[in-house]
């Protein structure tokens, strides 16, 4: 093998071991991003699930929310004027149901 030839061999070994380590690295780096965007899912849908249950309350909560009687959102809830729900013995509504009851009123008092 003459050293043009072997010269040849070496700059394809080369440039076989760079393609390798190319390969190894955007694989490294493909990975780390894909975890990073991953976690980053993950701690949105989290964060939206708290955001979920931190928006429930309780008649108590609701009352203070709505600034009326806890016998008043007695009433709102066993009329289905706001929905609500029951665990055992307490009695749970969600925010956004409320807002939506006050959105109506607003928009029932425009229209008047």
């Amino acid at each position: 093998m003459s050293s043009i030839d072997l010269i040849y061999v070496l700059i394809e070994e080369i440039k076989k071991n760079i393609k390798e380590e190319v390969k190894r690295e955007l694989r490294a780096e493909l990975r780390a991003s894909i975890k990073n965007e991953i976690i980053r899912d993950l701690k949105a849908d989290s964060m939206e699930l708290d955001q979920q249950y931190d928006e429930i309350m309780n008649v108590d909560q609701a009352v203070l929310y709505l600034k009326t009687s806890k016998s008043t959102v007695f009433r709102m809830t066993k009329s289905k004027e706001i929905p609500s729900y029951k665990m055992g013995q307490r009695r749970f509504i969600k925010k956004c149901d409320l807002d939506r009851y006050i959105e109506g009123k607003i928009k029932e008092g425009i229209t008047k």
